[in-house]
């Protein structure tokens, strides 16, 4: 948030810059919320439109059932996720209220840890926003895991939005392009892999993202575009994980190793 940014800093936090916080924090759960109740809504008019056809053509096969019980663990899923969020949100007014009431300055992180821990600041407190970025996060990850793509690409999508600097955020867009390409949108998916090396040149994530570009331009049948991808991971990325594998698909294409 810009003006948790400004606080940081600046050093010092009035009451002025704590209301201002807390404005910044209600426009965004009110967008937050808009966005998701409108897809819940929706959805459920997916559902009922189903369930309609349901009753005028029964399906042997079942697979209006299915397709109605894969909208239901959608629904559940985003039900979720609106109201981690709508948690989140109040938490973080609660400190801000607090804050306001003694006068103590915003805990702002200025470093973040690079692992999978739960980011804290110097004196070891989580900061405001922390929890809201675990939970966005793992409810993506649920939905990823339970197999409900098109909520799994929502929820990375609002995670990469809400939280840009967040440690997780270069994972989020990889994941996006791993869900775009379950999906068979492959070109998008591209694009998608694309966009961790342009917004996060500096991430671990950048050689596998480029390793999963190259494997999808084979798919396309763009094999020239696939041997530079390759390429690019084996000669800038050699000690990654997946320079091994991108010197093995350059060999299956005719394109030699390192």
């Amino acid at each position: 948030m810009a003006v948790l940014g400004m606080l940081a800093a600046s050093g010092c936090a009035t009451k002025r810059d704590l209301r201002d916080l807390q404005d910044v924090v209600r426009a965004e759960a009110a967008r937050q919320d808009s966005v998701l109740f409108a897809l819940v809504a929706e959805m459920r008019a997916l559902q009922d439109s189903l369930e309609v056809e349901a009753g005028r053509d029964v399906d042997t096969r079942g697979g209006l059932a299915r397709e109605l019980r894969r909208i239901r663990d959608d629904l559940t899923v985003l039900t979720q996720l609106t109201q981690q969020i709508q948690r989140s949100v109040a938490d973080v007014q609660r400190r801000m209220d607090r804050l306001e009431s003694v006068g103590e300055r915003p805990v702002v992180p200025t470093d973040r840890p690079r692992d999978l821990e739960p980011i804290v600041g110097d004196s070891g407190r989580r900061p405001a926003g922390a929890d809201a970025a675990d939970e966005a996060w793992g409810a993506a990850v649920e939905a990823f895991q339970r197999g409900q793509l098109s909520t799994a690409r929502l929820a990375f999508q609002r995670f990469v939005e809400m939280f840009p600097d967040h440690r997780l955020a270069p994972r989020g867009l990889y994941m996006l392009g791993d869900v775009l390409e379950q999906e068979g949108r492959l070109e998008e998916a591209v694009q998608q892999f694309l966009l961790v090396q342009e917004r996060y040149p500096d991430s671990d994530q950048v050689p596998q993202a480029y390793y999963r570009v190259g494997l999808l331009y084979v798919l396309l049948d763009e094999k020239d575009r696939a041997r530079e991808y390759f390429q690019r991971v084996i000669v800038s990325y050699p000690e990654s994980s997946v320079a091994t594998l991108a010197e093995e698909e350059l060999r299956k294409l005719g394109g030699g190793g390192r």
